[in-house]
């Protein structure tokens, strides 16, 4: 098998999904998109009470990359992001634990808002967490 797709600061391109999406049809996210959590031997995962210390600074919120089609069409979505810290809080990798619904671009959509993402980093080195990027109407 090859290397799971990620997305980093260098964007999404290369990753196979069409530009610009066709219009009224759902944008189907390779599952290569969909590839767990990230692992880094010696890099400490917060989680829980740990992981109420870091938080979001600043980003995009996920209606600037909210699906069109989904969108249009009255769907909400909810992606699991894994997430690399640097020591400065910034998102160095983000890949997709999971993706609901399926089949309506919101993995590659939650991509590109966390790596926008910068959070208060209490540990002050390199760090894994997981958070969730919720995509609804009012969001």
């Amino acid at each position: 098998m090859g290397s799971p797709a990620r997305i980093s600061k260098a964007g999404n391109a290369g990753l196979g999904v069409p530009y610009p999406p066709q219009q009224n049809r759902p944008v189907e996210a390779p599952d290569s998109l969909i590839t767990g959590r990230i692992v880094r031997p010696g890099v400490v995962r917060v989680t829980g009470k740990a992981a109420e210390g870091f938080r979001l600074l600043q980003g995009e919120t996920p209606l600037q990359h909210y699906p069109a089609a989904a969108k249009q069409a009255g769907i909400e979505g909810k992606v699991l992001v894994d997430l690399l810290l640097n020591d400065m809080g910034q998102v160095l990798e983000a890949q997709v634990i999971s993706e609901s619904p399926r089949g309506h671009g919101f993995a590659l959509a939650a991509l590109d808002t966390a790596k926008t993402y910068e959070f208060a980093n209490p540990l002050k080195k390199p760090v894994l967490m997981s958070v969730t990027v919720e995509f609804t109407r009012g969001s």
